[in-house]
C-alpha cells in the first residue's frame, strides 16, 4: 500500500514508493476531469495561456491501465485556504505559471467567475479535488 500523501514527485516520496513496490513497478497520480486542477486550468487558459493544450484527465489513462492489470484508486478531498499569498501560490502551481497574480486571476473572465464560485461567504477559498492513483508491478527481473 502506498499512502495517499505520496502524490508529489519529491525525492522523498519516490524513495517511499520504491520501498513498498518491487521493481519493475509504476505509479501515476492524475487529476480527474472533475478535479479543481483541470477545471481551474480550463478557466485559466483562454486569458492567460490560449496556445497551451488542455491537461489530459485521469479517466483515459485509468481505463487503459485497469485493462493492463493496474490497481486504480480514486481519491477525493477538499482544500480550504484563507491567505491570499497561499492561494496565489497554489493556483500558480496549478497553472505552472508563477507570473500571473491572484489579483489578475480574479479580474479576467472566465477565471474570475470560477474563482468567485470557489470562495465562501467567510472569504475562504475551497477547492475540490479528485485524483486517480494508479499503481502496478511487473514480474521480478531475473539476473
Amino acid at each position: 500500500m502506498v499512502e495517499a500523501d505520496l502524490l508529489d514527485p519529491s525525492a522523498f516520496s519516490l524513495a517511499e514508493v520504491r520501498s513498498v513496490l518491487a521493481p519493475p513497478f509504476g505509479a501515476v497520480a492524475r487529476a480527474s476531469s472533475r478535479s479543481h486542477c483541470l477545471a481551474f486550468f480550463e478557466a485559466y487558459r483562454p486569458a492567460f495561456a490560449p496556445g497551451i493544450a488542455p491537461f489530459t484527465d485521469a479517466e483515459g489513462a485509468a481505463a487503459a491501465l485497469r485493462e493492463a492489470g493496474a490497481d486504480v484508486e480514486v481519491l477525493t478531498y477538499r482544500t480550504t485556504r484563507t491567505g491570499r499569498a497561499v492561494v496565489e501560490g497554489f493556483l500558480q502551481r496549478c497553472a505552472f505559471d508563477d507570473t500571473t497574480s491572484l489579483e489578475q486571476m480574479e479580474t479576467v473572465e472566465p477565471l474570475a467567475s470560477y474563482l468567485r464560485d470557489c470562495r465562501g461567504a467567510d472569504g475562504a477559498w475551497t477547492f475540490s479535488h479528485e485524483v486517480h492513483r494508479m499503481t502496478w508491478e511487473g514480474p521480478a527481473r531475473q539476473g
